[in-house]
């Protein structure tokens, strides 16, 4: 079911494995790229591994994706403020 694969890998981080968590999270997004809710979990895993460049174009593709969805409009402005890039977050 579409709500397992964020769980698997919400289990993974819970358990401080994030190595496979972030694995997960890539395969939740492979499984369904048209989903934003996909991508933007994956942004978080991205950021929370201090990967920002990763979590900026994650979050980015997120919005690409389905621009209305708010949790990854959300990732996309936090992390452009964590680039500097404070204009662009506003916006």
């Amino acid at each position: 079911p579409e709500d397992a694969c964020p769980a698997l890998a919400q289990a993974y981080a819970r358990a401080r494995q994030e190595a496979q968590a972030l694995h997960a999270f890539e395969r939740c997004r492979d499984y369904d790229p048209s989903s934003a809710e996909a991508w933007f979990f994956l942004g978080q895993a991205y950021r929370r591994a201090g990967r920002h460049q990763d979590a900026l174009t994650t979050f980015r593709e997120a919005v690409r994706v389905d621009p209305r969805h708010a949790d990854s409009r959300v990732g996309l402005a936090a992390a452009l403020l964590a680039a500097g890039d404070a204009p662009a977050a506003l916006e």
